[in-house]
């Protein structure tokens, strides 16, 4: 251990130590009296003091730094004598004795000293951190530090993976930036029921590939139930099926009714309160029987059951001629055994007395004949009332012959 003196101080510090304020004396400069000599006598260095005019003659000045002290010129200051200047022998003196030896102990440090890849800071330069570039991507390795600053490479055995690196999702810092696959993580979302949409209003995992039962979307509505996400049909159900935040679908649920139910004819559909429903009908066509899968099914201009609105009966014998009803129907003599057999039900109809006609008519009792030939009227108990029975006369030639046809008979209800 070499020994300077008790203690080592640098010169600036040796300047403040050495003030009036804790009991040094300055050096006492005195001003040049050479007004009285010849030539001024102060020759302008600082370490053999001012020089003064004396009777008349330039005396020696007296030396600032005395005792223990050392003069350094260059910096006009008094520091502590140094024993040994260059303690460590490398040809530099110690930043104690005014050198730029940042450690005077070791001999390895220096100014001028060639940089090695550590810790240590060979070449008293805090910049300077070395040359290792394993991998020649121009950074120097990480492992080269002075102090807290260290080479920018974090990997040396990676060409691309440096400072001007580009981050990927890799589990690695390709930039060297201290940070793992930042800015380029995915989100991925869990995907319970499988249908490949992932449940909304859940936080996300970051990583760079999915898990399983993860998917990269958050869209999934109802992610346990596989038939309700975004690509599942909109159906009249009270939901919303295809996750689109509308429950049933106005435009979508009525499309899904009129396929549910064969797309009837003339018929548009609707949903409301979860149910189909037939909201409108084409034309004169109303929907009578309530039945969706015919859909609006009754002509109210032609229907004598529904003439005009549905369940609006013309009765029998009467036709709906554009929605409204008309009580008198002809028919021809044959096709009045028909409607006889319609009102009674019964496969004996006309007796055989009765006319071609038509103007007698027999179910098992006479007819009674009314006023006026050829009418008759006939009571039907199932009705109650009377049938009127209008015999047509018939048809002749240019001569006046009788033209041969079929005879017709008129038949009216009667109020």
């Amino acid at each position: 251990m070499r020994h300077l003196h008790p203690v080592r101080i640098s010169c600036a510090l040796v300047a403040l130590l050495c003030s009036p304020s804790i009991g040094c004396e300055s050096a006492t400069v005195n001003v040049d009296a050479g007004a009285s000599c010849p030539t001024p006598c102060d020759d302008g260095l600082f370490c053999n003091g001012v020089e003064l005019c004396v009777e008349g003659l330039c005396a020696p000045g007296i030396a600032p730094c005395g005792g223990q002290l050392r003069c350094v010129e260059a910096d006009l200051m008094c520091c502590f004598f140094c024993e040994m200047f260059d303690g460590d022998g490398d040809g530099v003196d110690s930043v104690l004795c005014g050198g730029a030896d940042c450690d005077d102990d070791d001999a390895g440090r220096f100014p001028g000293n060639l940089e090695a890849c550590d810790a240590v800071d060979q070449d008293c330069d805090p910049s300077t951190l070395g040359t290792t570039d394993a991998d020649e991507d121009g950074a120097v390795s990480a492992a080269c530090c002075d102090g807290d600053v260290c080479g920018p490479d974090c990997n040396e055995a990676d060409a691309a993976v440096g400072p001007t690196g580009t981050e990927e999702c890799n589990d690695a810092d390709d930039d060297c930036d201290g940070d793992v696959d930042e800015g380029v993580q995915r989100l991925f979302w869990p995907d319970t029921d499988g249908d490949g949409f992932g449940a909304l209003d859940v936080d996300p995992t970051r990583g760079c590939l999915p898990a399983s039962g993860q998917v990269e979307n958050t869209l999934d509505c109802a992610d346990g139930d596989q038939t309700v996400n975004p690509t599942a049909a909109e159906v009249c159900n009270g939901a919303d099926d295809n996750c689109n935040g509308t429950v049933d679908d106005p435009t979508l649920s009525a499309i899904a009714c009129t396929t549910a139910f064969g797309s009837p004819a003339r018929t548009t559909m609707a949903c409301e309160e979860a149910a189909c429903t037939i909201a409108g009908c084409g034309g004169s066509y109303q929907d009578c029987n309530t039945e969706l899968s015919d859909g609006c099914e009754t002509d109210t201009a032609r229907d004598a059951q529904h003439c005009g609105a549905c369940d609006n009966s013309c009765g029998l014998f009467a036709a709906c001629v554009e929605g409204v009803c008309d009580r008198v129907v002809d028919v021809g003599g044959r096709a009045l055994a028909r409607v006889c057999r319609a009102l009674h039900g019964s496969r004996r109809l006309l007796g055989r007395n009765a006319s071609r006609s038509g103007r007698r008519l027999r179910h098992g009792r006479q007819a009674r004949a009314l006023t006026g030939a050829g009418a008759h009227r006939r009571h039907h108990p199932g009705l109650g009332r009377a049938i009127h029975l209008r015999a047509d006369p018939p048809r002749r030639g240019l001569l006046g012959r009788q033209r041969p046809g079929p005879e017709r008979v008129g038949l009216e209800r009667l109020p």
